[in-house]
């Protein structure tokens, strides 16, 4: 066998074993799945006065797994419930940071009302809405699907990923001061504080290639 005979027997065996490792592959999105404990969803009320109380037997709140898929053009979240109830009005908030700078998250609101057309809503760091191209809202199942834009974080090398869920009977869901529900948000353990406003964040989901 000559030299360039060989050259060619080689190249095609490495073509080969590329394949069976999966290295030859078109390259893949990156993705992260996470779980959340069961029966750890809280209640918020503000009559008399405003206070937090544990709430094990509601479902509709109750978060049990994450998935995030960053494809090259898009970012798709996917949460778990333990049971969505459609007659409540309800908002998943996704919070996505792209660098590991303090508190530059932007954050992405998915509401949903009874006899009323989902929304989304991005807002950037600094709490400002953005209009950067259709986000997309969907109920499947006991699953809540939002796909957003990578163009709305400016399409970064990567994501991480912080979120909560909010069930309201009364109040406004954009309204803090009257949020009245019941609430829970991505922790890896029961025990860890409820405050929204401390987040826990999962790994790096990196951009397809």
């Amino acid at each position: 066998m000559n030299a360039r005979a060989i050259t060619k027997a080689a190249a095609a065996l490495a073509g080969i074993s590329l394949s069976v490792l999966g290295l030859a592959a078109p390259a893949q999105a990156g993705q992260w799945v996470g779980t959340d404990p069961g029966h750890d969803v809280a209640a918020y009320s503000c009559q008399p006065g405003c206070h937090w109380k544990s709430a094990p037997g509601n479902a509709s709140a109750d978060m049990v797994r994450e998935q995030v898929t960053y494809r090259h053009e898009k970012i798709k979240i996917t949460v778990t419930m333990r049971n969505i109830d459609p007659s409540a009005a309800f908002a998943l908030s996704s919070i996505l940071k792209k660098t590991e700078q303090v508190g530059r998250y932007y954050g992405v609101i998915a509401a949903f009302s009874p006899g009323k057309t989902p929304q989304v809503i991005i807002r950037n760091p600094h709490g400002t809405p953005i209009d950067c191209g259709a986000a997309t809202p969907e109920i499947a199942g006991d699953k809540i699907k939002v796909v957003v834009p990578s163009r709305c974080l400016h399409s970064p090398d990567w994501v991480r990923w912080s979120g909560y869920m909010r069930v309201i009977f009364h109040g406004d869901l954009d309204d803090d001061a009257k949020f009245e529900g019941y609430f829970d948000k991505f922790r890896n353990r029961s025990d860890a504080p409820l405050n929204k406003h401390t987040f826990e964040f999962s790994r790096r989901v990196y951009r397809a290639a």
